[in-house]
């Protein structure tokens, strides 16, 4: 019923958009609305159609288990979209996301020593620790060492060189990356500070911009989109009576 008040509220935003003189954007939480519709009335029909042996069939099993997870953060999403016009939350959620834009880069960067690391580890350790193995394996220690979690735990023979390589890993990883990583989200929440309440009005005249620019029209249909979804769905029974005024 959710889902499709959210649809019907989309629907009829585009309806007043066709007959009246100033049309409403497509804002974000138009958008937010249309993936959370979508994606709990496909997750939810797809459920009905499950069988015993699709429970049991792990393959099928993992891809609804992944319909569920999309559904789950597309709900959560429009909470989320709310949040944004909200003073406090709005500039805490912001600085988060100017946060993982700024650290895009060191991602990178990271990804291509432990990858790096990784490769040197395998040439050197293989045949002594399970480990370094494979790749996968040798990546998430690597990882693990990094943020403080390693062993010098090894066969005797390689003991002096793998603690070697783990102090120089530990040296670099710990120390130089994860320090930059800690300026750049220090520099960006510093920026947020100053940027925080202008973008936070900015959502927030955007969000009240479509019932703002609703309540100027004098045709009566304004009502399509002053109703917020569920209730919304009367306007079946009236819809009618709009279009005729």
């Amino acid at each position: 019923m959710i889902s499709i008040s959210l649809l019907w509220y989309v629907t009829t935003k585009l309806i007043y958009n066709k007959f009246a003189i100033i049309s409403l954007p497509m804002d974000t939480w138009s958008m937010i609305d249309i993936l959370c519709a979508c994606s709990n009335m496909v997750t939810m029909s797809l459920m009905t159609t499950i069988g015993n042996e699709d429970i049991v069939n792990y393959n099928k099993k993992y891809k609804y288990n992944l319909l569920i997870v999309l559904m789950i953060v597309a709900t959560w999403m429009r909470l989320v979209g709310f949040l944004f016009v909200m003073e406090s939350f709005s500039k805490l959620i912001m600085t988060i996301i100017e946060m993982l834009k700024s650290a895009t880069t060191f991602i990178f960067i990271c990804g291509f020593y432990l990858s790096v690391m990784s490769t040197i580890a395998i040439c050197l350790f293989q045949e002594s620790s399970i480990t370094y193995s494979n790749f996968l394996y040798a990546i998430r220690t690597m990882f693990d060492a990094m943020l403080g979690m390693y062993q010098y735990r090894i066969e005797k023979q390689y003991e002096n060189s793998h603690t070697i390589f783990l102090v120089l890993h530990i040296y670099v990883a710990n120390i130089f990356l994860l320090n930059y990583l800690v300026a750049i989200l220090s520099t960006v929440y510093e920026q947020m500070l100053e940027k925080g309440d202008f973008r936070f009005k900015c959502y927030r005249y955007s969000y009240i911009e479509r019932y703002k620019i609703a309540f100027k029209d004098d045709n009566g249909y304004s009502e399509l989109v002053v109703h917020p979804p569920p209730f919304n769905m009367g306007l079946i029974f009236i819809l009618p009576a709009v279009f005729k005024k």
